[in-house]
């Protein structure tokens, strides 16, 4: 039996929300309320997905995150 952690099923549910957005970033605020996973931790989870060049981030007013590469 495999054994998914929190971190990483946060981490696929996450970057499905942003799929079902491919034309525009989308905040974190609104993924973790769609999804019902805590901000901070989503941000966190987030920034290392960038860093490994999954999430492409934008900043500014009509920032967010979206998947590095399309679904």
């Amino acid at each position: 039996m495999i054994s998914v952690t929190a971190k990483s099923r946060y981490a696929v549910v996450g970057m499905a929300e942003l799929a079902r957005n491919p034309d525009r970033p989308v905040p974190i605020s609104v993924v973790a309320e769609r999804r019902g996973i805590p901000v901070q931790f989503l941000e966190q989870l987030f920034s290392t997905l960038r860093r490994s060049g999954l999430l492409i981030s934008q900043r500014g007013v009509k920032g967010g995150f979206r998947l590095a590469r399309p679904a």
